[in-house]
């Protein structure tokens, strides 16, 4: 029988900060989705969302060569250690990155670009899946 991701999503605006701690199965991923200044905790490592730093990503509306890429800048620690800054990419590498035993991917980023309208930075939502990179 297929495992399936244990999800965690989080709401967008007005909610909390405090980081969730999804439940890590060495079998199965952890599908997190944090809005900007939203954190978790995943085995012991906080991954905060910090801001997309890059968003050149192809707008819905329009037809493009290349679908472009949004950098997602991730802060990441442990046990209250100093973060450490690292960025994953939706369309370029690094995609994923391994850092404190677990391998941390993205998914998606919302919301998709349209051509006409900007987005506001506040308005980001990053979807990410979670696993160990050694089973326990």
């Amino acid at each position: 029988m297929a495992s399936l991701p244990i999800a965690v999503v989080l709401g967008c605006g007005g909610g909390s900060n405090a980081p969730v701690s999804p439940d890590l199965r060495s079998d199965s991923p952890a599908v997190v989705e944090l809005g900007v200044g939203q954190s978790a905790v995943v085995d012991g490592v906080e991954i905060r969302f910090t801001e997309v730093t890059e968003d050149s990503r192809c707008a819905i509306d329009v037809v493009c060569v290349w679908s472009g890429n949004g950098a997602v800048l991730l802060r990441l620690s442990r046990d209250g250690q100093p973060s450490e800054p690292v960025t994953v990419n939706t369309d370029i590498q690094p995609r994923s990155i391994e850092w404190g035993g677990l391998a941390i991917g993205i998914v998606q980023l919302e919301p998709r670009p349209v051509s006409t309208m900007r987005i506001d930075p506040r308005e980001y939502r990053v979807e990410l899946e979670v696993s160990r990179t050694e089973p326990r």
